[in-house]
């Protein structure tokens, strides 16, 4: 799951939600976030964190909604 890949991702940095925060330009909340699934990287932050995780663009949206729509069968 995309939340599992930041987490990891950020893990393996060996840095902080706040300066994972900084280099994906958000704040560390966002990142806590993100990490909870709570919410998604969007826009021009799609780019940004997709490069941070080593996969393309498109493998970020795709991942994206594939979690929404899994949330939205657990409905």
């Amino acid at each position: 799951m995309l939340k599992d890949r930041i987490k990891a991702c950020r893990k393996s940095l060996n840095v902080s939600q706040s300066k994972f925060g900084d280099m994906a330009g958000v704040v560390q909340v966002t990142v806590f976030q993100w990490e909870k699934g709570i919410g998604y990287p969007s826009g021009f932050r799609l780019v940004t964190v997709a490069k941070l995780l080593g996969i393309t663009k498109d493998q970020l949206v795709d991942d994206i909604k594939a979690e929404k729509l899994l949330k939205s069968v657990r409905r």
